[in-house]
């Protein structure tokens, strides 16, 4: 007669020991998840900063690059933090004009693109030849036309070479913002969590910026905020 014999199960304490090594095991790969995780939150809120103060600096430096004149730097907040400045738009040699119009044959301007709005006026100034020195705001354009409010002293012709240009401003608001001014209007924000701005003119031919940001939240591993510094001179370009 053949006989069974009965499966002997784990016992109590085989079954503790296991839930507890298998416990131990479970806490220390959470363990090992949050603190990747806080690694990789501390690295990308580094990376997106830096991103962003690099943005800024080439947003401010292509600006920069077409300044005409000397800018006037000043101080809102923190000193030098504030620069205001003319930006070139165009420029070209006069195909003759009225005691109100410029024209240029060579241009294919949209239509009323240098059209005033309520905080954005454009100029036309001739630099060299026929009137030069004089500078007329524009009130409107066609392709190959400018038309300005008021008259030449001497209308222009073709040996006058003009600029058109308006003004532009950076600046640091009192929220901790680089703030980006066209015309007379407002600063919009361009970028967050600047804690310092200079500009500084080492010569007639250059700007200084100095720009410094940090990240929005401290780092989840030290509780200190990254900060990132840049500093770049612009050359203008006329």
């Amino acid at each position: 007669m053949r006989q069974f014999k009965s499966d002997r199960g784990f016992s109590l304490v085989e079954t503790m020991t296991s839930t507890l090594i298998g416990g131990i095991v479970l806490m220390g790969t959470f363990d090992l998840y949050v603190e990747s995780s806080k690694t990789t939150q501390g690295q990308s809120d580094a990376v997106q900063m830096q991103l962003q103060v690099k943005s800024a600096m080439d947003l401010m430096a292509r600006e920069m690059q077409l300044m005409y004149g000397s800018p006037n730097i000043s101080t809102t907040l923190n000193a030098n933090d504030t620069i205001s400045f003319t930006r070139i738009m165009d420029s070209g040699y006069a195909a003759g004009g009225t005691a109100s119009t410029l024209n240029d044959t060579m241009k294919t301007w949209a239509s009323n693109a240098y059209a005033p709005s309520a905080t954005t006026s454009y100029v036309v100034k001739v630099i060299a030849g026929t009137s030069s020195g004089q500078a007329l705001n524009i009130s409107g354009n066609s392709a190959t036309q400018l038309t300005l409010s008021g008259s030449w002293g001497t209308p222009p012709d073709t040996t006058s070479l003009y600029l058109i240009y308006r003004n532009e401003g950076f600046t640091l608001t009192a929220a901790n913002k680089l703030g980006y001014q066209r015309g007379s209007g407002v600063y919009n924000p361009i970028a967050d969590n600047i804690t310092s701005l200079a500009f500084s003119q080492p010569n007639s031919n250059s700007v200084t910026i100095a720009l410094n940001g940090r990240t929005s939240n401290p780092d989840p591993h030290t509780g200190l905020y990254n900060s990132y510094n840049l500093t770049d001179t612009v050359w203008k370009r006329n």
